[in-house]
């Protein structure tokens, strides 16, 4: 039994409340406060991120047909999906939709054989520092577009920054195109004899391009192997 009677313990809350009350008061508003801000917060981003989908699903869209248009439809619909794509740019410069904006950006210039803007557009991506897979892909694509401009140290500088073991293989088989512009036939065979063990050690299924580029070199081709998948 408690030591206390009932009206004990009823005189000591209202004691704590005259004493502690309005501290009390305080404490509870300041946490509905800050629980109604996180909600609204939360809503924000939410909201944000819808936004942002929406946004990228309009670029795609256009991309999309811009690539499929025809004709005066063609310059239309390449005029719309630049504008679309500059918007997105604009207002959420450091989100992963505008990294994948820029690589759209750049996919259409390289079809336009525009390497400059495709460099461009490359180059900006990768300054504001997207996620990994998406900096890997960036530069194995800029090192394309600079051994397409005849830039050839510079396609090999960025080759040196690509990481992750997953691009391996297209990080040697580049080597191997550079090595080749360089009339370096003999490290040529080597990245890309590098690159098809890796591809092989991974169990991908052969790269048919780069076999071609092989044999042109005299490597034999290797045999087939019935356990490679695409991965």
């Amino acid at each position: 039994m408690s030591q206390y009677s009932e009206e004990e313990q009823i005189e000591t809350l209202k004691q704590l409340w005259n004493d502690y009350g309005n501290a009390l008061l305080t404490v509870l508003l300041v946490a509905a406060l800050g629980f109604a801000a996180w909600r609204l917060w939360q809503r924000h981003e939410n909201q944000q991120a819808l936004e942002a989908a929406t946004r990228y699903q309009h670029v795609l869209m256009d991309a999309q047909a811009a690539q499929q248009a025809q004709g005066d439809q063609s310059k239309a619909a390449n005029t719309l999906f630049q504008s679309d794509a500059q918007q997105l740019l604009t207002a959420m410069p450091d989100s992963a939709y505008a990294a994948l904006t820029r690589l759209l950006l750049a996919q259409t210039a390289v079809s336009h054989a525009d390497m400059i803007e495709a460099d461009r557009q490359l180059t900006q991506l990768l300054e504001h520092h997207p996620a990994a897979d998406l900096a890997a892909i960036a530069r194995l694509r800029l090192a394309q577009v600079k051994l397409a401009e005849q830039q050839v140290p510079a396609a090999l500088s960025v080759l040196d920054q690509v990481q992750g073991a997953a691009y391996a293989a297209s990080v040697a088989e580049l080597r191997g195109d550079a090595y080749v512009q360089m009339n370096r036939s003999d490290d040529a065979r080597r990245a890309y004899t590098q690159a098809r063990d890796l591809i092989h050690a991974a169990h991908q299924s052969p790269r048919p391009l780069l076999e071609m580029k092989m044999a042109d070199l005299g490597v034999r081709p290797a045999p087939v192997d019935a356990g490679a998948v695409t991965q």
